[in-house]
């Protein structure tokens, strides 16, 4: 998984913008999370089923 300035494009073709991400692990408690990768993985899996409806449409 590549992670740069702009974007996060996960398996599914789904982009997120490095804020969306930013908030998202802010919300982690960082005594409960083990590290920063597992906090990308579960948001990968909290991610829509629309993102994998559109895994075809690679940007």
């Amino acid at each position: 998984m590549l992670l740069n300035e702009k974007s996060l494009q996960v398996r599914e073709g789904v982009r997120l913008t490095q804020a969306m991400v930013d908030r998202a692990l802010a919300n982690v408690d960082p005594v409960d999370a083990v590290g920063r990768s597992d906090a990308l993985a579960a948001l990968e899996q909290r991610l829509p089923a629309a993102g994998k409806a559109s895994a075809g449409m690679r940007c």
